[in-house]
């Protein structure tokens, strides 16, 4: 929030209460976020208030990657129901903190991917990529992703697909790419 203030009165990510010292380790996103809201005049129980509303996608990316992988329906439930219920989830969902939409983020981002092992459809690869570099903008846990996502792509490609590798480097070096730039 104090991030939220500085960007709103230097135009940079300043704590106001430390002029001249510009953050270096957090990302601009969540303050981004968090000063539309001090701009506009709209009280801040609203940024929570959608914060709930993205932080419940959670739960449905969960179920929907468990059907993916092939699980039974009762399990992918039960599932659904231990991530809606997890306490530390429920609180980081109103909390004023960048949690809630980077565990979205990361998630989503998993989701995506998977569904692109499974279906091979392009457009799942860029919008994985996509959503796990904008992670980063949130919550900076993503950062080496960009490494590791094509390593086991193109691991998985070498030891399960031998005859489409070739596939797996396309999509090792687009999913880095993408993920790189963003």
């Amino acid at each position: 929030l104090r991030l939220a203030k500085g960007l709103l009165s230097t135009g940079t990510l300043v704590d106001p209460d430390l002029p001249g010292l510009i953050e270096g380790t957090r990302p601009p996103g969540y303050p981004l976020y968090l000063a539309a809201f001090l701009y506009l005049g709209i009280p801040l129980w609203a940024a929570s208030l959608i914060q709930l509303a993205a932080a419940s996608f959670i739960p449905i990316f969960i179920m929907k990657i468990g059907g993916l992988l092939g699980f039974d329906k009762k399990p992918i439930a039960v599932t659904g129901w231990f991530t809606a219920l997890e306490p530390l989830e429920v609180l980081y969902s109103v909390t004023l903190l960048s949690d809630a939409f980077g565990a979205l983020f990361f998630i989503a981002g998993a989701y995506f991917l998977v569904r692109f092992w499974r279906v091979r459809a392009w457009n799942n690869l860029i919008a994985s990529a996509l959503i796990l570099g904008l992670m980063n903008y949130v919550r900076p846990i993503a950062l080496f992703l960009y490494i590791l996502i094509p390593a086991f792509l193109l691991a998985a490609g070498w030891l399960l697909e031998r005859r489409s590798w070739k596939e797996h480097l396309k999509a090792a070096v687009t999913f880095g790419v993408i993920f790189y730039l963003v």
